[in-house]
Formats: structure tokens, C-alpha cells, sequence
């Protein structure tokens, strides 16, 4: 018998009635948030003056806490996109071309995170696939 909490995510969960091609298409890239300049100010303090501001709260102030949640919900939702998409390639052979060019945005948008979180990093040689060359159209003339 499923738990009220899965139930609950299969209520709530806009996927779960689409078809595999569908639900790809539904998965976008959240681009990370800007990083507050108070943020870089804080990371060019020395180590001991980092322990002072952490100790004075700096983490738990509005503005930085909300650019970590953010930055955060952008990150989780890229990788398991990128794994969603990772399992599609896997099980429809048939639509390969189009899941590769998703997965090669998402490992993009991956990629070219600053600063990612540690424990949401992927290790993309986990995850090989053939990362074809965008097709070019041939014109007849």
C-alpha cells in the first residue's frame, strides 16, 4: 500500500499522466540565480573573519538565505532532469537523437553552474551517452 506522502507526489506530480517524450519536453533548465555581491564580499574574508560573520548569523539573513534556496531548487531540478532524461535515453532507443540533445543541455546548464553544491554534483562518466554534433540541414539549390 503506497505511504499518504506518495500519494500525495503522484497527486501533485504534473508528469505523472504524460507520455515519456512529453514529460521531456515539460523539463526546462532553471538557471541559477545571481550571486548576492555581499555573498563574494563574504568569500573574500579571511578564514577567521568567515567564522565571525557565521557566527553573527550571516547565513540565516534574508537576502543570502533566499539566494541558497534558490540556487539550490535550480540545481536539484537540473540534475534530476538530467537523470530523468539519462533513463529515457536508456529505455527509448527510438527517440535517441531528441533525448541526447536534452541531456546535452542540461549537462551544460550542469556544467557551467558557479560554485555547485557538492552533494548535488554528477559524475557524467557514471552516465555515457553519444553526444551526436547538432545536425546539420543540407539546402537543395
Amino acid at each position: 500500500m503506497p505511504t499518504e506522502e506518495a500519494l500525495e507526489w503522484l497527486k501533485n506530480n504534473p508528469c505523472v499522466n504524460m507520455t515519456p517524450m512529453e514529460e521531456l519536453e515539460y523539463h526546462q533548465v532553471k538557471i541559477p540565480p545571481q550571486r548576492p555581491q555581499k555573498l563574494d564580499a563574504y568569500y573574500n574574508l579571511s578564514p577567521q573573519k568567515q567564522k565571525d560573520a557565521q557566527k553573527d548569523g550571516f547565513f540565516t539573513e534574508d537576502d543570502i538565505k533566499k539566494y541558497l534556496d534558490a540556487k539550490w531548487e535550480a540545481e536539484l531540478l537540473n540534475r534530476d532532469a538530467f537523470l530523468r532524461a539519462y533513463e529515457l535515453y536508456l529505455e527509448h532507443p527510438e527517440h535517441k537523437s531528441l533525448i541526447i540533445s536534452y541531456l546535452k543541455k542540461f549537462k551544460r546548464a550542469i556544467e557551467s553552474t558557479p560554485y555547485p553544491y557538492k552533494s548535488l554534483k554528477l559524475n557524467f562518466k557514471e552516465y555515457p551517452f553519444e553526444e551526436l554534433d547538432d545536425i546539420e540541414v543540407a539546402w537543395d539549390e
